[in-house]
């Protein structure tokens, strides 16, 4: 029985435990997808679009409720969400579930245009907000040089085109808006607007209009004579639903069509169907990867729109949209307009696809997987949390500035690659036995592309190629910053050593020149500055701000005084400036200033690592200082050069020791080691750039990438991820920032406390001294009183004769 229990016991663990793992391994999750009706197709095309994604396993629920805002159809939605244990809606955007999903911190995934005003950090928009369409529509009537420009629009969105376009003071703009436009009486409107504009000799029109309202206008544009040559129309579409512009192909109008993006090379058939569709799909495949990637605040993923790069705040980056001409409806080629670039020339492009802009041929990289070498350099390359330590594949384990790159122009070459780790951790330099690190697995054929901060140095060029800089870097030197003393009288630091004497001589001489004057003044009141004592004392509370018992009456002491208060006065102040200064300041003695200073003493021990391009260029540098700083180096210390950036770190933190190292390495390390201190600026200024095989057909084409991602952005924005904050407390913060600590002050202390002892020494030695008068005295007056009667006595005998003699 107790065995078959035990057996019984250990099926349930191993159930439970196969469950668990099971559980793990695929994530299982339940959307809603919002629909007008039952028969709305769109919940089971989510449902499609669903299956095809294995991990997580999504699936969909259909929430068919029209909504009115009021508050039981608000609660009623709030249970339908969360019985149905729902964890992200995604559908056309509604206040309604803009609220909801903002109480139950879930995502909602907007496939419609969504109001500015909207401020729900669980909004995720897929389509490309109004600001996207309003900067698209300002670079187009620039591209033209469009100067009188007529905006038709019939919702709020046109009316933020006509704001954006009255920012421009060379563009003269006018809107007019018209509405239902299929009755009768909304299209005599809209014809009598047309009439109007074609009198006024308006030929740049703008139409910010839904697919219905577009095709009627450009409908009655055709019959007023409005679609000639002369004419010039941009159509923008800003919704999910495209205008039918067919019937117009043939009539050679002048009309350029702005919309929402599409990959026409999607391998997605649901991509061709519609915009709104290809919508839906974008959004429902964001989610998976916000699902498999909850640690990264950025999601990118390559949808029928184009890439989604889904930044914190719910907001799509670099955006996409469509440009094409009324002969793009035949099949020829359409255009595109990019938010990325910096001038409108290099938004626009009307002779390339999103395909052509994004990607190029596969034939520089062939279809096989690129080998990519990296080390561990932070932050360029550095293992993601709870990973580490591993030589195999690293591809998913890994993180940093250059991981970024290399994600991004994967995805615009459309290539795929694998990382690992360089067994022996190093750059590579020339050795007696050949070359080592990465530079020996690129001449070995080892590896495709060696990706690391790499220093190019004329020995390396001649067996590696290097794709063009992405970064500029120098030389820096870092120390441990010394242990900071706090002088006990720092309250005496804001003035110097001089100054204080002169106070000194100043006070005395003060002093006894008033004493002089109040002497021979010819004042006949009382005086009260007669003697040295009291001017002593009157010079020194009128410095230290105190009352006085009394006041030259003179003329000549009065203006010695206001003198003596004038100085003062300016004293105090500058005195009191700069005191907070200087009780907040600690003394931190170093004694370099620079790298070359290091040449010139002998307290710091210093290197770089060994086999380094910092060890190259001492080695081969004409100037002084550096070839006396490699000698020490090379021949009088060798111990001072270490194999590793780890190595030189921990000896700066346990030594006195100097580490010479790139720049944006040593600060990336300064922002979280605030122990550490930069010395001087950096000095051989180079620029870094990746390594590839010689003759690598793919060089040019990352160079070229390389060039793209720092015109449109994409090198700062990574820069700013892993350079932009720093955990350290600023080394420059001010006074009123930070608190004084009772060393800062403790000098004052001691200035009250021997001013305390000195005035009971005086006190007790005054009362010895009176003591020791009034004993003076009293022996005196006793020996008087003794002395008394013998007078009195000798005074009897002259006065008073004896009686014998009367």
């Amino acid at each position: 029985m107790d065995v078959a229990i035990a057996v019984a016991s250990w099926a349930v663990v191993l159930l439970g435990l196969s469950v668990a793992v099971d559980a793990f391994a695929v994530r299982r999750v339940i959307i809603g997808c919002l629909a007008s009706s039952r028969d709305d197709p769109s919940v089971e095309l989510a449902r499609q679009i669903a299956d095809g994604i294995e991990d997580p396993q999504i699936q969909v629920k259909g929430i068919y409720k029209e909504f009115n805002n009021s508050f039981d159809e608000v609660l009623s939605a709030f249970e339908f969400l969360t019985s149905e244990n729902i964890s992200a809606v995604v559908g056309p955007f509604q206040e309604t579930y803009e609220v909801i999903t903002e109480s139950l911190k879930i995502p909602y995934l907007a496939t419609t245009w969504v109001p500015l005003k909207t401020q729900s950090l669980q909004i995720v928009q897929i389509y490309p907000d109004a600001e996207t369409f309003e900067a698209a529509v300002v670079d187009v009537v620039n591209y033209y040089s469009w100067s009188q420009v007529t905006v038709i629009y019939d919702s709020k969105e046109g009316s933020h085109v006509i704001e954006q376009l009255l920012h421009r003071r060379t563009i003269d703009v006018n809107g007019h808006k018209v509405s239902a436009v299929d009755s009768q009486e909304g299209a005599m409107q809209l014809k009598e607007t047309l009439i109007q504009i074609r009198d006024r000799g308006r030929l740049e029109i703008v139409v910010v209009c839904s697919p219905s309202t577009t095709h009627t206008i450009i409908k009655q544009g055709l019959y007023l004579g409005l679609l000639s040559t002369r004419n010039k129309w941009l159509i923008v579409n800003m919704g999910t639903e495209e205008a039918n512009l067919t019937d117009f192909v043939d009539s050679n109008a002048n009309v350029t069509i702005l919309s929402v993006n599409r990959d026409e090379e999607h391998n997605s058939s649901i991509c061709h169907l519609g915009f709104s569709q290809s919508i839906l799909h974008d959004a429902i495949h964001v989610y998976a990867a916000m699902t498999r990637n909850v640690q990264n605040k950025t999601v990118t993923v390559h949808g029928c729109t184009g890439a989604l790069q889904v930044i914190p705040g719910g907001t799509r980056g670099n955006q996409f949209l469509q440009l094409y001409t009324l002969d793009g409806l035949r099949g020829k080629a359409k255009g595109t307009w990019t938010s990325g670039a910096n001038d409108v020339k290099t938004r626009i492009d009307f002779n390339r696809t999103y395909s052509d802009r994004t990607r190029t041929s596969h034939a520089e990289f062939g279809r096989r997987t690129l080998i990519v070498t990296t080390k561990i350099e932070k932050p360029y390359v550095q293992w993601k949390r709870g990973f580490g330590n591993s030589t195999n594949d690293s591809t998913d384990h890994l993180e940093g500035y250059c991981i970024d790159i290399l994600r991004e122009l994967a995805y615009r070459f459309g290539f795929k690659y694998s990382i690992y780790l360089v067994p022996d951790g190093k750059f590579g330099s020339l050795k007696d036995d050949g070359w080592t690190g990465m530079i020996r697995e690129l001449k070995d054929k080892e590896t495709d592309i060696a990706m690391a901060p790499f220093s190019v140095t004329p020995e390396r060029s001649q067996v590696v190629d290097f794709t063009k800089p992405f970064q500029i870097k120098g030389t820096s030197t870092i120390v441990k910053i010394p242990e900071r003393h706090v002088s006990v009288f720092q309250f005496l630091a804001p003035l110097s050593k001089v100054v204080w004497v002169s106070i000194f001589i100043s006070f005395l001489a003060a002093s006894f020149v008033l004493f002089a004057i109040s002497r021979i003044n010819s004042d006949r009141k009382p005086k009260t500055l007669d003697n040295f004592r009291e001017c002593f004392w009157y010079i020194w509370a009128a410095l230290l701000r105190g009352g006085t018992s009394g006041v030259p009456n003179a003329t000549s002491s009065r203006t010695l005084s206001s003198a003596w208060w004038f100085f003062s006065l300016i004293v105090v102040a500058i005195y009191t400036a700069n005191l907070a200064a200087f009780l907040t300041l600690t003394n931190v003695n170093i004694p370099i200033n620079s790298a070359a200073d290091l040449a010139s003493q002998n307290i710091y021990d210093y290197g770089t690592v060994d086999g380094s391009q910092i060890e190259y260029f001492f080695k081969h540098t004409k100037i002084s200082a550096y070839e006396k700083m490699y000698a020490h180096m090379s021949v009088l210390s060798p111990e001072s050069m270490v194999r590793r950036v780890e190595h030189g770190l921990e000896r700066v933190r346990k030594e006195k020791y100097a580490f010479l190292w790139d720049s944006p390495t040593l600060r990336y390390m300064i922002q979280s080691r605030c122990d550490l201190l930069e010395i001087g600026s950096p000095f051989d200024l180079k620029g870094y750039g990746w390594a590839v095989q010689k003759d690598a057909p793919y060089k040019d084409a990352l160079s070229l990438g390389l060039l793209r991602l720092n015109d449109e952005g994409y090198l700062q924005k990574f820069e700013k991820r892993w350079w932009g904050r720093s955990g350290c407390p600023d080394m420059k913060q001010t006074a009123s920032t930070k608190e004084l600590e009772f060393k800062n002050v403790a000098g004052i202390f001691l200035v009250l406390a021997g001013g305390v002892i000195l005035s009971a020494l005086l006190c007790v030695a005054n009362f010895i001294i009176y003591k020791r008068k009034e004993a003076v005295k009293s022996r005196k007056k006793v020996s008087e009183e003794n002395a008394w009667p013998l007078k009195s006595e000798n005074n009897s005998s002259k006065w008073y004769p004896d009686s014998s003699y009367s």
